[in-house]
Order: structure tokens, then C-alpha cells, then sequence
């Protein structure tokens, strides 16, 4: 199992109450949901992942929030099975519109169009925005291993969501890149201290302490190649000196 997905199984058994357990429900359909028209105005909203672990904590919100049960799929992509995702979907029709219109997410004034931009009337707390934080990173994240290298990953489907969601991680004074890769825009962080506030917030305290431990080691080895280095000017030129004498 990779760095990547032994936290993001950690966040999904993350307990909480109601109140921010919608917010997390609302961070994980912005940041991984897609419909599917099936004709004669109906919808399937599908939720796509990697990881078992998340595909289970979507389908358990989605029951405790709206009581939907969603339908579990397994996809292989190869012929070994080596390589799989799931695909989580609601096919009820009021349910997809349930839920749609309750986080503001389809505009049906005009056709059906989804909304991007985050909705702060929904999270106004703290606790609703560390909760929607972290459905979103379970959702469209990405974590590289401390040990190699300290980032985080956004993918968003669009500019909008791309957009609104750097605003968001603005509030938390949180520095970014963002580019087009792929169809979608990518939101990258690789300051170590932005990538522990990430994980903070999410609530993965064990991968704080072990990034924070890593930059604490990485400074230490620093420090001691200046010393190092300047120790070593410092007998080149008492040489040269010695030398010239």
C-alpha cells in the first residue's frame, strides 16, 4: 500500500457529527462526483476512486446524510486484475436531485449544469471547513511520501472548481501552483509547512509528526553540511596561508 493510500484509509475512519460529516460528504462530491444522462431527463451521479477505503467512506455518508444506498462497483482495468477502481453510483433519480439541490450543486434553472465554486454558506465553521477539506483531498488528492519529497496534489475536473478551491485554501494562508495537465487543472503544493497544515486539517496528525520529523532531520543534515563547509574553507585557506609563508 502506498503512502498515499495508507492515509487517506486512516482519514475515512475519521468519526464526527452530523453537522460536519455533511460537509466532508460535500467536499468528496465536489472533488470526485461526474453524472451520466440516461435519457428521458434522468441522471446517475458517480463517484470514482483508487481506493476501497474511500469508496466505502462515500457510500457510508451518503446513507447516514440522505439515507441512499448507493451501488458498489468494482472496475478492473487490466486483464491480471492487477490495476482496479470503484465506481460508487446512485441511480435514484430523487435521490441525484436530493442531493444535488441540497449542497447547491446543479443549476436546472436552465437545462442542468453543475456548480463549481464552493458554496461557503455551507461551511462557515472551522470544523465544516477542515471536514470539507478533507473530502476533497480523499476525493481528488494526492500525498507523496515525506521520505521523497513533500507535496500535495489537487486534480480538479475544471478551471472553476480550480479556482475556487485555491481561494479556499487561500484562507488558511496556504501557497500554491496551479496548471493544465491532462484535461484537468492540477493544484500543487510543495512547501513543507503548506503540505503539514494540509494534513492538520484533514486530521492525519501521525503524518504530521512523521513530516515534521522529516523536516527536523532534513535541517539537522543542512546544518551540518554548512558547518561542514565552512570548516573546510576555512583549513583551505589556513593552507594557502601557510604556503605563501
Amino acid at each position: 500500500m502506498s503512502y498515499n493510500s495508507e492515509v487517506k484509509s486512516y482519514l475515512s475512519k475519521t468519526k464526527e457529527g452530523i453537522e460536519t460529516t455533511e460537509s466532508e460528504l460535500y467536499g468528496l462530491l465536489q472533488g470526485g462526483i461526474s453524472y451520466v444522462f440516461r435519457g428521458r431527463g434522468q441522471i446517475l451521479l458517480k463517484f470514482e476512486t483508487e481506493h476501497a477505503s474511500v469508496a466505502r467512506r462515500f457510500y457510508s455518508l451518503c446513507k447516514e446524510v440522505f439515507s441512499v444506498t448507493p451501488e458498489i462497483r468494482r472496475i478492473v482495468k487490466n486483464q491480471f486484475g492487477e490495476s482496479h477502481s470503484y465506481s460508487v453510483e446512485i441511480s435514484e433519480y430523487a435521490a441525484c436531485l436530493e442531493i444535488l439541490r441540497y449542497y447547491n450543486i446543479a443549476d436546472m434553472s436552465n437545462g442542468f449544469t453543475l456548480q463549481w465554486k464552493i458554496d461557503v454558506d455551507l461551511i462557515q465553521t472551522e470544523e465544516q471547513k477542515r471536514a470539507y477539506l478533507r473530502g476533497v483531498f480523499l476525493a481528488c488528492g494526492y500525498l507523496a511520501d515525506p521520505k521523497k519529497n513533500y507535496l500535495i496534489e489537487f486534480h480538479a475536473k475544471n478551471q472553476d472548481y480550480a479556482e475556487s478551491l485555491s481561494e479556499f485554501l487561500t484562507e488558511f494562508e496556504i501557497g500554491m501552483n496551479i496548471r493544465e495537465k491532462n484535461n484537468e487543472y492540477l493544484l500543487y503544493i510543495k512547501r513543507a509547512e503548506d503540505v503539514s497544515t494540509i494534513l492538520a486539517l484533514c486530521g492525519a496528525y501521525d503524518s504530521v509528526l512523521m513530516l515534521q520529523d522529516k523536516m527536523a532531520q532534513k535541517e539537522m543534515k543542512n546544518k551540518l553540511q554548512r558547518v561542514v563547509n565552512c570548516d573546510t574553507a576555512n583549513m583551505n585557506k589556513t593552507i594557502e596561508v601557510s604556503l605563501i609563508q
